[in-house]
């Protein structure tokens, strides 16, 4: 879900100066590391970890975790907990604008298309999990 001219990376949004943290700092970087995920970036093609493909791809592998832990309901608990904890400190802060972005930019529908469906998904599954978690 990427146009030109539009920065798919959580540290160009959250820095004034509008910059791309490659460095340690970075918050997902180590959000990454505590939940003990590597990232290649020469495989990901990226020139930060908080690129929202790389992000996509960790929330990918949190639900199928979540999924495959149908029989341990307390990993279960711990997964859900780190999908909310990702989607609510590091994602959700900076995606809607970016993908607000990708929309306007777009030049063709399914971009703009995708753009709106993960919007969509993101938020829905923000509240899945609180919902879960408030039960």
């Amino acid at each position: 879900v990427t146009v030109v001219n539009v920065v798919p990376y959580a540290s160009f949004y959250r820095s004034e100066k509008g910059l791309v943290e490659s460095g340690g700092v970075n918050p997902l970087a180590t959000f990454y590391g505590e939940c003990g995920f590597e990232v290649d970036l020469g495989a990901a093609r990226a020139l930060a970890p908080d690129h929202l493909g790389i992000v996509l791809e960790v929330l990918s592998r949190l639900c199928t975790a979540e999924a495959e832990a149908s029989e341990r309901p307390l990993y279960g608990a711990q997964i859900r907990s780190l999908q909310h904890t990702m989607l609510a400190e590091h994602v959700l802060d900076w995606v809607p604008l970016y993908l607000h972005a990708v929309r306007r930019c777009a030049h063709t529908v399914l971009y703009a298309e995708a753009a709106e469906a993960t919007l969509d998904f993101l938020a829905s599954h923000l509240q899945d999990l609180h919902d879960q978690t408030a039960r």
